[in-house]
């Protein structure tokens, strides 16, 4: 490969890394907005969540045919190679959560009172701020490849499990609501701490393109 060919392909590869970090920043602004539109019943802020969540399945889309691209005229190899396919892992990654912001965030007109009580806003506020915090740190990691960044976010998936558990004792509690907006609270609870494994798993992707050993769970799993 000549200079040239190879300064282009190194900058084909910063491009890349460059956007799915930059989608990773919308996507942890897309969690804390649709959390604060489930909290505060705020339509407008449902429709801005899902205007960015059409925003970034348009990034998904230029990321994937960028890897594409990068692979069938590139060939990379070795770290290179890691870097394109666990880019394009992080990317899916991200569009999932931004799909669950979505869900969160519609959510907002099927809770009541009876529900959202002052403890459940309170639980729901920390495990959204914990999720946030997650795949904000996730992001953070895949943006300079920190891989003992990477490993503290799995660390902490333990905490949101915590805050999830309770969420879900405290929902138990509240049985004798109508059905209908306790089950949807639990969805939100669920879709919560799902971000956490989409986080958890980002960062294992980390690990992967610096070339160790590490397994966090599929997202898909469980």
């Amino acid at each position: 490969m000549s200079d040239e060919l190879r300064t282009d392909f190194h900058d084909q590869l910063a491009d890349l890394h460059s956007s799915v970090e930059s989608m990773g920043a919308d996507v942890v602004d897309m969690v804390r907005s649709a959390v604060d539109a489930l909290l505060e019943g705020d339509d407008h802020r449902v429709d801005e969540v899902q205007e960015a969540d059409a925003a970034i399945d348009a990034t998904y889309a230029r990321v994937e045919r960028d890897v594409y691209t990068i692979v069938l005229r590139q060939t990379p190899v070795a770290r290179d190679l890691r870097l394109v396919v666990a880019s394009l892992r992080v990317a899916q990654e991200l569009e999932r959560c931004g799909d669950l912001s979505c869900s969160i965030a519609r959510r907002s007109t099927r809770l009541d009172e009876t529900v959202l009580t002052p403890r459940v806003r309170l639980l729901i506020h920390e495990l959204g701020a914990e999720a946030v915090s997650m795949l904000a740190a996730a992001v953070r990691a895949y943006g300079v490849l920190d891989g003992k960044a990477a490993t503290a976010v799995v660390a902490a998936d333990d905490g949101l499990d915590g805050l999830y558990a309770s969420l879900l004792r405290e929902l138990f509690e509240l049985r004798q609501a109508a059905n209908e907006p306790l089950v949807e609270a639990g969805l939100v609870a669920r879709f919560l701490e799902r971000l956490g494994d989409h986080a958890a798993v980002i960062s294992a992707r980390v690990h992967f393109i610096n070339g160790d050993t590490f397994e966090a769970n599929d997202s898909d799993s469980g």
